[in-house]
């Protein structure tokens, strides 16, 4: 997912597939997944989350941040991550 949003170092990630990504995250509550299990990982794939949650925040879907729209609609997620 790290290489598919925010490329290979050779090559710019393709827009199409990091939108539709995005979408799919979103529309199958992979977020919620995602922060509930942060505390089991390891250092490596929580820098690699962190490093994809940032560029989830960012991305638009027909002119929508639907990550931060999500997490407003899921405020529990972010009482999650400061409790934690």
């Amino acid at each position: 997912m790290r290489t598919m949003l925010s490329g290979d170092g050779e090559s710019e990630p393709n827009l199409d597939q990091v939108s539709q990504l995005v979408e799919e995250i979103c529309k199958e509550d992979v977020l919620t997944l995602i922060i509930h299990k942060l505390p089991i990982l390891g250092w490596e794939g929580r820098k690699d989350l962190v490093h994809c949650w940032t560029i989830l925040l960012k991305q638009k879907v027909d002119s929508n941040h639907c990550c931060v729209e999500y997490i407003e609609q899921h405020i529990e997620l972010l009482d999650f991550l400061v409790v934690w």
